[in-house]
């Protein structure tokens, strides 16, 4: 019934680690579609009635056992937080310590901020290029193009917006904005 969720100051680092780096390095956002639906189910056995529109419900009753976690179960978060944590620790990422939603890489220098289905990633563009690449083989991924000053990111109801001097801000996306103003 838990998932990480990255501290403010981890997307504060990130960005400070990409406008301090090389030009080489970019940022991108993932996001994991259907993420909880790769995780395995956790637990004593769930079962559920086949929906109507599968033709062998009529015949006898039966129930499926579920082997993968869905979006609605309690214990689906943690499921999910577990698989994605094998995965990148299975590629060499180590986990934060302060933070256990932040992954880094000693060797390619990539830096990963994780909140629950979404990523962003920061490092050298050929290392991240790879790390999306090597992901998809596990993965169903939304990648954005590289954060410039032409393209801003989304990233928790933030914008990543990149100046033209390389400076970035952070800045609540007008969609937040509205949502908590109709409040």
């Amino acid at each position: 019934m838990f998932a990480a969720t990255p501290t403010p100051a981890s997307l504060r680092l990130l960005c400070a680690r990409h406008v301090h780096s090389p030009e080489n390095f970019s940022l991108r956002v993932l996001d994991v579609t259907t993420a909880f639906l790769h995780a395995d189910a956790q637990g004593p056995g769930t079962y559920m009635v086949p929906p109507d529109e599968y033709e062998g419900r009529g015949r006898q009753p039966k129930a499926w056992l579920l082997k993968k976690s869905l979006y609605g179960m309690r214990a689906s978060p943690k499921a999910w937080q577990e698989h994605v944590t094998s995965l990148l620790q299975a590629r060499g990422y180590l986990q934060g310590r302060h933070d256990g939603s932040v992954f880094a890489h000693p060797s390619t220098k990539l830096l990963i901020v994780l909140h629950v289905v979404d990523m962003t990633l920061s490092g050298p563009g050929a290392e991240v290029d790879r790390l999306v690449a090597d992901l998809r083989s596990d993965l169903l991924l939304k990648v954005t193009e590289p954060l410039s000053p032409q393209n801003p990111l989304t990233f928790l109801g933030r914008q990543i917006v990149q100046k033209e001097d390389g400076s970035i801000m952070i800045v609540p996306s007008r969609g937040l904005i509205s949502k908590l103003g109709d409040s």
